[in-house]
């Protein structure tokens, strides 16, 4: 093992911290070249602090300026990074191991090696229902400084994070229901004590939209002349739709991040940062949910280290690593 991790990074991320004393050595990571593929923000920057101290080479890549790291003869090359950056990473002659957070276990890939975390339950917990729900909901509430209490806030769609933002939504005093075009999420939906509606019936008297899966923003659109005036678009799903606010008549700024939308009936709506996603991973999620996502990449990569199977490869984490990950967790509970 090596020393100490600098003080506040150990602090701020426990749970990786646990992981690099569990699973690696100081040899190890000093013969890895990292290269970290995340946007920057706290989370990221105290994970390349973390493993800095640890006597890892970090680098961070730039893919909007084109930076990408040399190739190393004498060192192993593995890319930190989600699926957007994974999937440029792919395209670069030089990384020849990578891995992310949810690759497709279809993806088209060269000479690499993956572990993808996307069957983690850890994982689509701390990430999409604690981390991405709480993070879009309360980023709601930063930019228009409002209540949620008393207000009805309509979900589009009831996957995971759905089922995060609904519940972090609730708990603030909002009156939730949810939209979904499968009937068996409409069911867990009505288990959970929510209101399961038509989406025809729901649109005219919600307050909020929030749009969480992919495509609602569009199916939102299709329908978007029916909203009462004042009513807010949140988009908390993955995906952007581009030039969202150039499909009004007019806007207009109302405050930082916020525009008010003409329709072409005169109607006005409010629409949040431009339709852009507000729980974008990494850095819109809270930085104890990206601790721990964070060290289930960490696992991710002892396992490619782990691997003798040559490339293409891409494989699910092994439950191992998350029961390793779910061990720290339960001795800090403990503990507190």
């Amino acid at each position: 093992m090596s020393g100490a991790a600098t003080p506040w990074a150990a602090r701020f991320m426990p749970v990786c911290n646990g992981v690099l004393d569990t699973v690696f050595t100081a040899d190890e990571l000093g013969a890895l070249a990292l290269s970290i593929a995340l946007p920057p923000g706290r989370g990221t920057n105290a994970l390349i602090d973390l493993l800095k101290a640890r006597g890892a080479n970090v680098a961070a890549l730039d893919f909007d300026e084109g930076i990408f790291p040399p190739a190393r003869a004498d060192k192993a090359h593995v890319v930190l990074g989600f699926k957007p950056e994974f999937e440029q990473c792919v395209a670069q002659p030089d990384v020849n191991t990578v891995w992310g957070a949810t690759l497709a276990q279809d993806a088209a890939l060269g000479d690499v090696r993956a572990v993808h975390l996307g069957k983690s339950d850890l994982r689509a917990h701390f990430e999409d229902y604690s981390g991405a729900g709480q993070a879009g909901v309360m980023t709601f509430l930063d930019i228009t400084n409002l209540q949620l209490a008393g207000r009805s806030a309509l979900v589009l769609g009831f996957d995971t994070k759905a089922r995060g933002v609904a519940a972090c939504a609730r708990a603030l005093g909002a009156q939730v229901s949810v939209v979904d075009d499968d009937p068996r999420a409409l069911v867990m939906a009505v288990a959970r004590g929510y209101a399961a509606q038509d989406i025809k019936l729901a649109l005219p008297g919600a307050d909020i939209i929030l749009c969480v899966t992919r495509g609602a923003l569009q199916t939102l659109l299709e329908r978007i002349e029916v909203l009462q005036p004042g009513a807010f678009v949140v988009n908390v799903a993955d995906d952007a739709y581009h030039d969202f606010l150039g499909r009004f008549a007019s806007i207009e700024p109302l405050r930082e991040s916020v525009h008010a939308c003409r329709c072409t009936d005169g109607k006005s709506i409010r629409v949040i940062a431009g339709a852009r996603p507000l729980a974008d991973a990494p850095d819109g999620l809270p930085l104890e949910c990206l601790d721990v996502v964070f060290a289930l990449h960490l696992c991710a990569l002892r396992q490619i280290l782990d691997t003798n199977a040559a490339p293409p490869q891409v494989t699910p984490l092994e439950a191992k690593y998350e029961k390793a990950v779910a061990e720290i967790l339960l001795s800090r509970h403990r503990r507190s």
